[in-house]
């Protein structure tokens, strides 16, 4: 076994078509990196082509095991693996070994880059015991040959380890897989951040589309609305295919746009404004909103964001609660004799 250190590799090799095979498979994993599954395929893939075969190996939870993220073996050798598993119940990818086990001890810990001129020792490690057993008759071509093992980071901390073997590989090529290493963990990472990104903009798709209050997106410099909620498009009584049309100046009398322009105003100059405004929809239904608005900075250009709620039903019920006072009041001021109301305690509420 000879070690290799990381920042000791040297840059060249005697066997070029090696390095831009290794470099065509690089590339590849950069475009897949979108999901983790992607970049796996496309890692297997790419190790047929180059008639290696391998495996990805990473660190489970508590930094004391390797799981088998992925084995990559011939179209004819996975075939027999596979259905070695089938019979015997188990699979090759999440089969989990210690991280302590030689040679994967020095990657994991130090970081190093390991090469084997004889690869039998890894090969029982990362196969499952009884289906290496019952494939191993098979396994001859792939056995007793040269082999790598490179460290696969994520933010400058090992977190697992990449195995490549082939009859042809050979010490010179390991800076090209120590390359390919870095390419690999790069198109993991992204992919992840990818994922991470993905979750994150659909639960904030499922909390736009589900608020019970209208959120929209608005241009200052055009006036006109950038995106709206399904419960904003409903307040406006429009499609989403119309939400381009709505021009507020055509919806609402002059009063009411001037209003309107002046709380925008306020909001841009401010970077914050809640305010309460009637507003007219496009079907010509009048109702008061209440709005709370953000200006915001997206893509370097400046954003209003606003949360719209439709307190109509409130007003008319303050405004009918107002008119019952008035009445009582009228009522109370002229008619002959006394009125009180008090409670129970004696307490009065109200005489005239």
């Amino acid at each position: 076994m000879i070690q290799f250190k990381v920042d000791s590799l040297g840059k060249n090799s005697e066997n070029g078509t090696f390095w831009q095979g290794l470099n065509a498979a690089s590339v590849a994993l950069q475009q897949a990196a979108q999901s983790e599954a992607v970049v796996y395929q496309v890692f297997g893939e790419q190790l047929v082509k180059l008639g290696l075969h391998g495996s990805v190996s990473l660190l489970d939870e508590t930094g004391e095991n390797l799981y088998i993220a992925s084995i990559v073996f011939s179209k004819k050798l996975m075939q027999l693996v596979n259905q070695a598993e089938k019979l015997l119940g188990i699979s090759s990818v999440g089969y989990t070994y210690s991280a302590d086990a030689s040679p994967s001890e020095a990657i994991v810990l130090k970081g190093d880059i390991v090469f084997l001129e004889d690869n039998n020792e890894k090969m029982r490690q990362v196969i499952p015991p009884r289906i290496f057993r019952y494939a191993s008759p098979f396994m001859k071509p792939f056995l007793n040959i040269p082999a790598v093992l490179a460290p696969i980071f994520t933010q400058s901390k090992v977190v697992g380890v990449l195995y490549l073997a082939g009859p042809k590989v050979v010490v010179e090529d390991v800076p090209a897989i120590a390359a390919f290493a870095t390419h690999l963990s790069i198109a993991l990472e992204n992919a992840r951040l990818f994922q991470a990104v993905q979750q994150a903009e659909n639960q904030y798709r499922q909390l736009f589309e589900s608020a019970n209050d209208g959120i929209f997106r608005l241009d200052p410099s055009t006036r006109l609305l950038l995106s709206a909620n399904s419960k904003m498009l409903s307040m406006l009584r429009i499609s989403d295919a119309e939400l381009d049309e709505i021009r507020p100046s055509r919806m609402v009398s002059p009063e009411i746009y001037t209003l309107y322009t002046e709380h925008l105003e306020k909001a841009l100059k401010e970077g914050a404004h809640f305010f309460e405004v009637p507003f007219v929809t496009r079907d010509g239904r009048s109702c008061h909103w209440q709005i709370s608005a953000n200006l915001v900075v997206l893509n370097g250009k400046p954003v209003l964001n606003g949360v719209v709620r439709d307190i109509t039903a409130a007003r008319k019920s303050e405004q009918a609660l107002r008119q019952r006072e008035e009445q009582f009041r009228v009522l109370a001021e002229n008619v002959p004799g006394t009125i009180y109301l008090c409670k129970m305690s004696q307490t009065f509420l109200f005489f005239t």
